[in-house]
Formats: C-alpha cells, sequence, structure tokens
C-alpha cells in the first residue's frame, strides 16, 4: 500500500478569520488508484470541519454493492489521511524553526557574542 496527502489549495481571508485547505489524497493498493479531494475549513471561531469530496463514484448494480465500494473507499482514504498525520505537528515549519532555535547558544551567552563584535570593532565596554 502507497499513500499520498499533499496540500493543493490555501485560502486564508484575514477579514472573516477563515481559512481554506484542500489536500490531494491518493491510496494506492497495488491494483488501483483511489485519489480525492480532503477540505477542511476553518471557521471564524477558530473550529475546523472536515470533509471528503468524493468525485467519480462509479454506478453499481445494488444497494448493497454502492454502499460496500463507498465503505472501501473511506476507509481507502481514512488510511492515507492516518498515515499522513499520525505524527505529525499542526505546523512543522514552527517546529523546525524551533528546533533551530534550541540548537542556538543561550542568550545569557549572547552577550559574549555582542561583546566580541565589540571588540572586533574596535571598541570596549
Amino acid at each position: 500500500m502507497r499513500t499520498e496527502v499533499d496540500l493543493v489549495y490555501f485560502e486564508k481571508d484575514r477579514e472573516e478569520r477563515t481559512q481554506l485547505s484542500k489536500y490531494y489524497v491518493s491510496h494506492n493498493n497495488l491494483e488501483t488508484i483511489l485519489d480525492q479531494t480532503l477540505l477542511i475549513n476553518k471557521d471564524q471561531f477558530g473550529e475546523y470541519t472536515a470533509k471528503m469530496e468524493f468525485e467519480n463514484f462509479p454506478r453499481l448494480e445494488s444497494e448493497k454493492e454502492a454502499a460496500l465500494r463507498l465503505a472501501d473507499w473511506m476507509r481507502r482514504m481514512s488510511e492515507a489521511i492516518e498515515d499522513h498525520w499520525q505524527d505529525k505537528k499542526q505546523y512543522p515549519e514552527a517546529v523546525a524553526l524551533a528546533e533551530v532555535w534550541d540548537a542556538l547558544e543561550p542568550q545569557s551567552k549572547d552577550a559574549g557574542w555582542q561583546e566580541s563584535v565589540r571588540t572586533e570593532c574596535g571598541r570596549t565596554k
């Protein structure tokens, strides 16, 4: 099984304080590839809702077949979404930046750096 989730569209309305994210979600079970769109909305109260846009759903012979095919598609999309977000933080860029800052010397040692710059420039305390 191979899965993929990619952010393909992002919209932020600063006045309304809303957001819309669209993700391409793909699941390959080595027999078929299923790809659909995941929509995640943030409302003006900061709460999120998510929904899948199931497109190209086949016409089937019975209610049972249709229900079971939908269940299969939902399971596959669920696996892809869980694989993508299972161990991820909300804002990976911020986490990476925080790790860089943690790798820097503490602020108290920064004063020593400023002192060496002053000395190099010919200034002393």
